[in-house]
């Protein structure tokens, strides 16, 4: 691996990190009420990585702004295109009783 590519690499894990900790750190810090939900459980680590890697691939075919990066190809977003987005789709599921 090249100086060059190398760099890129660190750069780049460097950003991984920092994006989903600020996106975070954005909803600790703004009093708005936080649900979580989860889709599966009881799932040994193997099978909880290959349904994250199949639901990464379905969300970004539909459009969605992720914060992580893990089996993602797409250029990172800012922290403030992934907070709109989930602002955006929360209120799109509010509104249509999705919650």
């Amino acid at each position: 691996m090249g100086v060059f590519s190398e760099q890129a690499r660190v750069g780049r894990k460097a950003a991984e990190v920092g994006l989903h900790t600020s996106v975070v750190k954005h909803f600790i810090l703004t009093p708005e009420p936080i649900k979580t939900r989860y889709v599966k459980k009881g799932l040994s680590r193997a099978e909880a990585l290959h349904i994250e890697k199949r639901r990464i691939t379905q969300l970004m075919s539909s459009s969605h702004v992720l914060a992580t990066v893990q089996y993602n190809e797409r250029p990172l977003p800012s922290v403030d295109d992934v907070v709109r987005f989930i602002r955006r789709r929360s209120n799109q599921m509010r509104d249509t009783g999705k919650e």
